[in-house]
């Protein structure tokens, strides 16, 4: 079973640097399609990781950036 990445997780910082590149180059589209990947990349739980986002407001990838971790 894959591990659940959260924002106090050594490897957050870098999620978050991919994350912001994927948006930086091509916009966010309101959904965490960006998220999932890089989550399914770097082998986390994709599903998991992302209902723990949802819960510090993290809806879409930009708001990931944004509201999950600060």
């Amino acid at each position: 079973m894959a591990e659940i990445l959260t924002s106090d997780h050594e490897l957050f910082v870098e999620f978050i640097e991919r994350l912001e590149a994927q948006v930086n180059a091509s916009g966010c589209d309101h959904s965490t399609k960006k998220a999932a990947k890089i989550l399914l990349d770097m082998g986390f739980d994709v599903e998991g990781s992302l209902a723990t986002f949802e819960e510090e407001g993290g809806y879409c990838d930009c708001e990931i950036i944004f509201n999950v971790g600060n």
